[in-house]
């Protein structure tokens, strides 16, 4: 869901094209429409906090990486990892955006809003930790906190740990 409530971003999967963001809004004519213009495969897509930018993953370059584009579209798109990237999180004042390198480290990324306000200056790509997270999960393996200092995620206890109870 959008932050403001009125749209829904989904994938739909399509035999020739692969998978592709769409938005349904719900305010208007209600017609779903694209999120991109380009001929790629997007997907796990996330709208900004302030509603004015998507987020997603994107194989186009062979390997899954994530880029983030004006909404609604204005035709630009920036790579905001640099050697792969998924399972993407805006920090709650959408000035930096978190994402899991291929071996699972935990990234975050600076994210400017630049010139007339349609554009983004990102910055470079930040080791954070390493995480237990492998490449490849479609699910949302970690939680950041609204500052963008703590982080939720499962950690593998040793076998000498006690068993938990609730």
């Amino acid at each position: 869901w959008s932050p403001d409530g009125r749209s829904l971003l989904y994938v739909i999967l399509d035999q020739i094209s692969g998978f592709n963001l769409w938005i349904y809004p719900f305010a208007g004519e209600a017609k779903p429409f694209r999120v991109s213009r380009r001929d790629f495969e997007q997907f796990s897509g996330s709208f900004s906090p302030d509603n004015r930018w998507i987020a997603y993953e994107s194989s186009t370059s062979g390997t899954n990486e994530v880029y983030v584009q004006a909404f609604p579209d204005s035709g630009e798109v920036w790579r905001i990892s640099l050697a792969g990237g998924q399972d993407l999180r805006w920090r709650d004042d959408g000035k930096e955006v978190f994402y899991i390198a291929p071996d699972g480290t935990l990234m975050a990324v600076e994210v400017a809003v630049v010139g007339d306000g349609k554009q983004i200056q990102p910055g470079k790509p930040e080791t954070l930790f390493q995480t237990s997270l492998s490449a490849g999960r479609r699910v949302h393996g970690y939680a950041v906190a609204r500052d963008g200092q703590r982080f939720l995620l499962p950690v593998a206890l040793d076998k000498t740990s006690p068993p938990i109870t609730i």
